[in-house]
């Protein structure tokens, strides 16, 4: 095989590489429709994603497969009969049927931070639907799984299946850094100790003056 366009996967639930199996060759005959298309597309099927190749007759079912959960570049899609199929190499396709857009969700638990102030809206699934609840700005947050979706926006479920986006998130606690910048940079605050060094110092000479 001369599959060119695999995608090196962020997930790490299974091995990105193609699993040769054995089986019958199948030829299908039906009118076919090619297009441009481009994109990742990622492995749904437990048992994996049969190749195909393009023939006179539609589709003959090739002897390898792709490994679930595994991603994968497109740059054509063909329409066979009804069945869309999407090339991941040279006259190599897959079907629509065992794959998605969409890539898996990688279980996590950690905490992590919402970095801006005010309320994030929380959605029952990425770019899903507005549960009504938000989260409070600058506070922390257990999260259970994250998902990246087609555009490569990561999201993060913080419980009871609903998800944030991760644009809000950050594994630093942003609060407590504002808090020690601003302390440690301010130059307000820098004249207040060196105010408060001269009066303190003042105070002792006086004292001394005294005795």
């Amino acid at each position: 095989m001369k599959i060119k366009n695999f995608v090196a996967s962020v997930f790490t639930v299974t091995t990105l590489a193609l699993i040769g199996i054995s089986t019958q060759t199948q030829t299908v005959s039906a009118a076919t429709t090619t297009a441009n298309a481009s994109g990742v597309v990622y492995v749904t099927n437990a048992n994996g994603a049969g190749i195909y190749t393009q023939s006179q007759n539609g589709v003959t079912r090739a002897a390898s497969m792709l490994g679930n959960k595994t991603a994968w570049r497109i740059d054509k899609s063909m329409n066979v009969d009804g069945v869309v199929y999407y090339e991941v190499g040279a006259n190599e396709w897959i079907s629509a049927n065992d794959i998605s857009t969409e890539a898996p969700a990688v279980s996590l638990n950690k905490d992590m931070y919402i970095n801006v102030a005010g309320g994030v809206n929380l959605y029952d699934g990425p770019n899903g639907n507005f549960t009504g609840n938000v989260a409070t700005g600058h506070t922390m947050v257990h999260v259970y799984a994250s998902k990246t979706d087609s555009t490569g926006t990561t999201w993060y479920d913080v419980g009871r299946s609903q998800w944030i986006n991760g644009k809000y998130m950050s594994t630093d606690n942003v609060k407590q850094t504002l808090t020690m910048s601003a302390t440690a940079y301010d130059p307000s605050f820098l004249v207040q100790i060196w105010v408060t060094a001269v009066l303190l110092l003042t105070y002792q000479n006086s004292l001394v003056e005294h005795i």
